[in-house]
């Protein structure tokens, strides 16, 4: 519920980019099992960071995985986009605090004329969202995307028991 939200305003904000939700086909919803805050705080910074960089294409994906002998159930919400990526040498580096890759690209926004940002951004997204996902016994992996961009799995796993 919470990532359509934010799509749906993405949709808004950026009519230029193709925005999609891949989620469960039945009835059941997929479940997260987190803080709700810290939850949110992580799709913000992920879903905004993939919004910035991407060209014309942004994807969520969500997954319910059960128990097996690798470890327990949980759930996979990844982030993709078709933007510039990270370099496989500097995915540790930037989920450090104040560690950038490059500037997002310029895509006009109604509600600002054309003006990039507000707020300018200094590179906490990605180590805010690892220090959640470390909170949640999770994980933030970054890899490429199929897209052709950047591509961030999380991993939230289901309490024991």
């Amino acid at each position: 519920e919470l990532i359509s939200r934010l799509l749906e305003t993405i949709a808004v904000e950026c009519p230029g980019l193709t925005t999609r939700f891949c989620g469960a086909a039945g009835e059941k919803p997929e479940r997260v099992f987190a803080d709700p805050g810290g939850f949110y705080r992580v799709m913000v910074n992920l879903i905004g960071n993939a919004k910035r960089f991407a060209k014309s294409e942004l994807t969520v994906s969500v997954v319910e995985v059960g128990p097996s002998d690798r470890g327990p159930g949980g759930t996979r919400v990844i982030v993709e986009d078709d933007g510039p990526g990270i370099p496989e040498d500097r995915r540790t580096a930037v989920l450090q605090p104040f560690v950038r890759e490059h500037a997002p690209a310029v895509r006009p926004q109604p509600s600002d004329s054309g003006v990039r940002d507000r707020h300018p951004h200094v590179g906490l997204g990605l180590a805010i969202a690892q220090g959640i996902l470390t909170q949640h016994q999770g994980r933030l992996e970054i890899q490429a995307s199929r897209q052709g961009g950047c591509r961030i799995e999380t991993w939230w796993p289901n309490p024991a028991g």
